[in-house]
């Protein structure tokens, strides 16, 4: 009897004696909750232990299961202790304190102090960083016809700013290039006595130059552009014999002599003037040519844009018509007409600006590749193939395939898209590409019959910038319905990076642009494969240096810093490596900062630039200590984290902060109407964004809306909107014009979403441009996305001038509050 007393009594014990797991493994609710309220700072080997959580690492793998950068970043966490914009502590502490404090209930509160890298203001410029290296065309345009020389010299280095402008498209405020070139101290001698011949070139120099201008009939002769049918004749269309282009497009002395056109920069574009030395013009209505020995006050001006495939479209710039070589009375004839005469017919077009296109994908192999080939990327608005996934290269073949598109009507069709291409590293793009075609394609791509066809125009493979490929020739499907396919091949030991968008396929009607021939020295030819192939350097650069592209002025400069040093890694460096990237900075940079900087004082600070990855520039800051190290200065953060029945996450404090001093940040524009403008917001140098319809000294009717991204305030208290704004050229009721609007179901279409327009109290009186800040309550949307608009409308009368900067949406803040500490050293290892 005694011996089951001291059973019960044991086994009594053993149960109350249980952890809060048992209870949990019968499902039964003790009634007794653990609700922390816990303040602590983060030590050196919490930072350890954070990043060696299997949930963090699965979190940082996902956000870029391709090339790991978030993976490293969070590694770097334990190994730096501290936390970085890769790897940001919102993200990785709530899985710690779960781990920590796994029995903790909902309604517990978390405030950690933390180190967060804080790095020097200026390493934001460096957001928009590539490399572009000088080609021998490039240094053909910096010495002209009289000098060989495939090198720049101290005169020469003033020309790199016109040498970007024509090689860059469309480039943005603040956007950075790494320019390599070859460098000599010596100036070259000139190149006298040597016969002149004209070379086919893509680029016009941005000062003009001597060219012939010719065109390509149907007949594949070449006709040259530029003077009457009679010398002494002063109006009328140009029906030339045709001349030889021969190997390498060159045009021989004897050929292009007589041809010679001197283009030369005007306050609006180019004149030209022909061998005669008569201006080139056009006048009234009509579609032919004037020539005057004189410059004529109109109609004199022209514009030359690339077609991307070699040719030009040169227009007028008053009359707006467009220089075509036509075949029409039995001869081939030059005219300058209106787009309506020569735009063809438009059979299948698709930007993928709003979805996928209809595309489909078939794999021939897919190399065991762990993921996608092909991807839609519904951010950017492009299709992208690559083999390089989740960090490692593939052996695959795959095909995006076009939905089906009907040429029963046409008689002369082409195909053309935008496209971009990065780590070619020097293979030809067309052995790894292509465009292929079918008639008989119905959805299986092994079955069906597919030709190749010829692409005019290859990206360099060396960056991010889009080209158009030039009309792709589908004549021979006329009258047929047929799909293309995109081929896209890869090895496991590396592959390009494709990507494309703006697929259109049209008829080629029966007029031609024309081509330019630069005036060069005989022994200058540049050998070429054909008009397809791609400029590329022949010339190893021994120099680089970093420019940056003013928006406001249209240039591009030298980048400077007053706060660092800025040195850019040459090419040497990497030659002394033997690899094009530098895969350990830590071990290589110290010292060669040592070698350039031998006078250097503790405390100095220099700004490297360095390629991370083959043409892939990146930027770190190092100071002098004992060594020099990369600058690792923290600042202490505190973040409240709170549990709640679906986990421990940040306690909103911060849903949006946008100074607008550098760029727009997340914020996006949408124009619903402009009338005689080109643009309403805009971001201003002086750091805010601007709206406008004032224009050629008058005021346009205009509807443009400048959006923040959607804020989720599901945990929410009392958001508030924060903002400084300026307002001159008002009405007496600002909200006539300039409306602060707040939707809760916006979906990439401002039209299409709900509006409610906010009360803003705080205007300034519309005679001065200073700024007034705005607060505004938005805790009536508690528990929903929101969005924020700065909508803008005017009229033909009214026309507003409205500055905003410095937009916030955050909880509100009481008296005492704050989010960040002091400075903080990063412990020694």
């Amino acid at each position: 009897m005694k011996k089951k007393i001291f059973a019960s009594i044991a086994l009594l014990a053993l149960l109350t004696a249980c952890d809060d797991h048992y209870d949990d493994q019968f499902n039964i609710n003790p009634g007794i909750t653990d609700v922390k309220d816990i303040a602590m700072t983060l030590e050196t080997s919490d930072y350890g232990s954070i990043s060696k959580l299997t949930a963090n690492q699965e979190l940082a793998l996902s956000k870029d299961p391709e090339g790991k950068t978030f993976v490293k970043a969070l590694e770097a966490v334990g190994t730096n202790h501290y936390f970085t914009e890769e790897a940001p502590a919102e993200d990785y502490v709530p899985a710690y304190l779960k781990s920590k404090y796994p029995n903790a209930d909902a309604g517990s509160k978390f405030v950690v102090t933390y180190k967060l890298f804080s790095p020097s203001d200026y390493m934001d410029d460096f957001k928009k960083l590539s490399t572009y290296d000088l080609t021998e065309e490039d240094y053909k345009t910096v010495w002209g016809e009289s000098v060989k020389a495939s090198f720049l010299s101290p005169s020469t280095l003033k020309k790199i700013p016109a040498l970007l402008t024509a090689a860059v498209s469309n480039p943005t405020d603040g956007e950075m290039k790494v320019v390599n070139y070859a460098y000599s101290n010596l100036e070259p001698s000139s190149g006298e006595g040597l016969a002149t011949v004209y070379q086919l070139t893509k680029t016009l120099d941005q000062e003009g130059g001597r060219y012939v201008i010719a065109a390509k009939g149907k007949d594949g002769k070449y006709y040259p552009f530029g003077k009457l049918d009679k010398d002494n004749s002063s109006y009328g269309y140009m029906n030339p014999a045709p001349i030889a282009v021969g190997e390498n497009n060159v045009i021989s002395t004897e050929d292009g002599s007589g041809w010679v056109i001197t283009i030369a920069k005007s306050a609006n574009g180019y004149t030209m003037l022909n061998p005669l030395e008569k201006y080139i013009y056009q006048q009234g209505t009509y579609n032919s040519f004037n020539v005057s020995s004189k410059l004529p006050d109109e109609g004199a001006e022209w514009a030359f844009k690339s077609n991307g495939d070699g040719t030009f479209a040169v227009s007028n710039v008053e009359k707006g018509k467009t220089i075509k070589l036509t075949y029409t009375n039995s001869k081939f004839s030059f005219g300058s007409y209106p787009a309506d005469m020569f735009e063809g017919k438009v059979y299948w077009t698709e930007t993928v600006a709003e979805n996928d296109g209809g595309f489909k994908v078939h794999n021939v192999s897919d190399g065991g590749a762990p993921g996608a080939i092909w991807t839609y990327d519904s951010k950017y608005k492009y299709w992208k193939a690559t083999g390089y996934i989740k960090g490692k290269n593939y052996a695959t073949e795959s095909y995006l395939i076009s939905p089906e598109i009907d040429l029963t009507a046409a008689n002369n069709p082409q195909l053309s898209f935008d496209a971009a291409l990065n780590y070619l590293k020097g293979a030809d793009a067309s052995a790894v590409l292509g465009v292929k075609v079918s008639e008989d394609y119905t959805g299986d791509y092994a079955t069906a019959t597919w030709e190749d066809v010829e692409v005019p125009n290859w990206p360099a493979g060396n960056s991010w910038d889009m080209v158009n490929t030039g009309g792709i020739d589908l004549s021979e499907f006329k009258g047929k319905k047929i799909h293309f396919a995109l081929k896209y091949t890869s090895t496991d030991k590396g592959g390009t990076t494709w990507e494309m968008k703006n697929f259109l396929v049209e008829e080629k009607n029966d007029y031609w642009d024309v081509s330019l021939y630069k005036e060069i020295l005989d022994n200058d030819v540049v050998e070429t494969r054909s008009l397809a192939a791609t400029r590329a350097t022949t010339v190893s650069p021994t120099a680089s240096a970093l420019y940056v592209y003013d928006g406001e002025n249209k240039t591009w400069k030298p980048y400077t810093l007053k706060e660092a040093k800025l040195l850019v890694a040459e090419p040497a460096l990497y030659e002394s490596l033997g690899a094009d990237m530098i895969e350990k900075p830590e071990a290589v940079l110290p010292t060669y900062l040592k070698q350039k900087y031998p006078y250097a004082a503790v405390g100095d600070m220099v700004a490297v630039v360095y390629n991370k990855k083959a043409d892939t520039p990146v930027v770190a800051e190092y100071t002098l200590g004992e060594d020099w190290t990369e600058t690792t200065s923290c600042k202490l953060v505190t973040t409240t984290f709170t549990q709640d029945a679906e986990g421990i996450s940040v306690e909103a404090s911060m849903y949006l902060n946008e100074t607008f001093k550098k760029d727009m940040g997340s914020f996006t524009i949408q124009d619903i109407f402009l009338n005689d403008v080109n643009w309403v917001w805009k971001l201003d140098s002086y750091g805010y964004m601007k709206a406008s319809a004032y224009a050629n000294k008058a005021n346009h009717a205009a509807e443009s809306w400048l959006v923040s991204p959607v804020m989720n305030f599901k945990k929410s208290k009392a958001p508030e909107l924060l903002f400084d704004h300026a307002c001159r050229f008002r009405t007496e009721t600002p909200s006539d014009n300039l409306n602060v609007m707040v939707s809760t179901d916006y979906s990439d279409d401002v039209k299409t979403a709900t509006w409610t327009a906010l009360t803003v109290e705080n205007w300034t009186d519309g005679t001065k441009w200073d700024f007034i800040s705005n607060k505004i309550d938005l805790s009536a949307y508690n528990g929903q996305k929101v969005t924020i608009a700065f909508k803008y409308v005017s009229t033909d009368n009214v026309a507003p001038t409205w500055e905003v900067q410095n937009v916030v949406v955050r909880e509100k803040v009481t008296e005492g509050e704050g989010e960040e500490g002091g400075d903080a050293e990063t412990p020694a290892e």
